[in-house]
């Protein structure tokens, strides 16, 4: 966490501009790299465990019994466009203060996920369209990496490094925009077009060299035959006698 959070001001200090900062559980279980981003001018969108104190009506309790009180009030909300059933309150955590607090889950889900953000006057479906960027970006790491072999360069020059990620990124570019023009779904989907159309290109490319194989064969066949027949005729009396 000290190297994210040092790598975070770096990026601040070279001149990257951003608004928010978002993470998941694992790194919201430090309050400390929490308050560091918020230091940095930053507002902290991330995920957070349920069982993690709070403050809410002036009772402490964890965030799971915020949810149980939220249902025993009303009905949750709901979000059409991103199949979500959601609550939206106010929370005060400790050494961060007042967060707005946006308890969601799937409808075909029964898990509910705590999402907090430091600013409180964002709604629920604001704080849901910002964090659901997070998704997105990992999403386009795994696909760099597994598909585009993104970081996998072994050589020691920087240069090439540098290279490597490079290119694996104009790559992705080319993929997303194919996968648009084509309606494609999924960039596995795309590699498996991709490839079947390679594979039916081979497999022509190869019947093509058989052919031309098979022809270069005959043909010699045909050559080899026809000088024989040639010097088989040269020496036969009757070409002898027409020759003299």
């Amino acid at each position: 966490m000290t190297s994210a959070l040092k790598m975070v001001c770096r990026a601040i200090k070279e001149g990257l501009k951003a608004k928010y900062v978002i993470f998941d559980s694992w790194y919201a279980s430090s309050f400390a790299f929490i308050k560091g981003m918020i230091a940095n001018g930053l507002i902290v969108m991330c995920a957070m465990p349920v069982n993690r104190k709070c403050v809410h009506r002036q009772q402490n309790i964890n965030i799971s019994k915020v949810l149980a009180f939220l249902k025993n009030g009303k009905k949750p909300k709901r979000c059409a466009a991103r199949s979500l059933r959601y609550y939206e309150t106010t929370i005060e955590m400790p050494e961060l203060g007042i967060v707005k607090l946006c308890l969601c889950r799937k409808i075909s889900h029964k898990e509910w996920k705590a999402i907090i953000s430091k600013d409180v006057s964002m709604s629920a479906l604001a704080i849901m369209k910002v964090y659901a960027l997070r998704w997105s970006i990992e999403v386009f790491f795994k696909e760099a990496k597994t598909l585009l072999r993104m970081g996998k360069c072994q050589s020691v020059d920087f240069d090439a490094q540098i290279a490597n990620i490079s290119i694996s990124l104009l790559l992705y570019i080319v993929m997303a925009y194919y996968r648009r023009i084509m309606e494609v779904d999924t960039t596995g989907t795309l590699f498996e077009i991709v490839k079947k159309d390679i594979y039916e290109k081979t497999i022509a490319e190869n019947l093509w060299q058989y052919f031309v194989e098979t022809i270069e064969i005959i043909f010699k066949e045909l050559y080899d035959e026809g000088k024989t027949i040639v010097k088989k005729i040269k020496n036969t009396n009757v070409f002898k006698t027409i020759k003299k």
